[in-house]
């Protein structure tokens, strides 16, 4: 399965207002990898896994001084290829040592994980940093992700966020999913 003729992520194709940040831009690659900001100081860029199953994928993103913002959309051949992708990440940040961890040199660094009750099954995650006396630091991405059918759409925000931003960065991701999961129907049996 394909992502259908004519479908489009949020902001594809709109220009930027500031001179600042870039455009978003559209970019359709197999290989490109999840933005999935650093966990535990992992190296980011790397492919899962389960990547090698995609059938089609798209890619809308904007970056700036100190921010990024990205939208992706993969498909597989089935929902429980799919499935296993949503496992695969999960995974990922369960490999994350528990409670704050070394994050020199800031201090400390924090990955939480949640679910998000949206689409077929989705998490939320916050990656935060904190400075040596427990005061919220510069830094840090959140992600958030669902699978409907054989989908997976991924949003993603990172920049110079302070943990104290958290709830409001991740009301706003978590809203990105919600108003994206009814588009994702035609990627179910059912279709829309």
């Amino acid at each position: 399965m394909e992502i259908p003729a004519g479908f489009q992520l949020p902001h594809e194709g709109e220009p930027s207002d500031d001179p600042d940040i870039t455009d978003w831009i559209a970019t359709e690659t197999l290989a490109t990898p999840w933005e999935l900001p650093l966990l535990c100081n992992q190296e980011p860029g790397e492919l899962m896994r389960t990547d090698a199953a995609r059938t089609d994928f798209r890619q809308v993103k904007r970056t700036g001084p100190e921010l990024g913002d990205t939208y992706q959309l993969a498909v597989y051949p089935s929902a429980a290829e799919a499935v296993a992708v949503m496992g695969e990440a999960r995974d990922a940040v369960r490999a994350c040592p528990g409670g704050d961890q070394p994050f020199p040199p800031a201090g400390t660094a924090r990955t939480d994980m949640a679910e998000t009750g949206l689409g077929g099954e989705s998490l939320s995650v916050v990656g935060s940093v904190w400075t040596a006396d427990g005061q919220p630091a510069i830094g840090g991405g959140r992600f958030a992700m669902t699978r409907v059918g054989n989908a997976i759409f991924l949003t993603t925000t990172s920049g110079e966020d302070t943990p104290r931003l958290e709830d409001e960065t991740q009301a706003t991701l978590t809203q990105r999913l919600a108003d994206f999961v009814p588009q994702m129907c035609v990627f179910t049996v059912a279709g829309c």
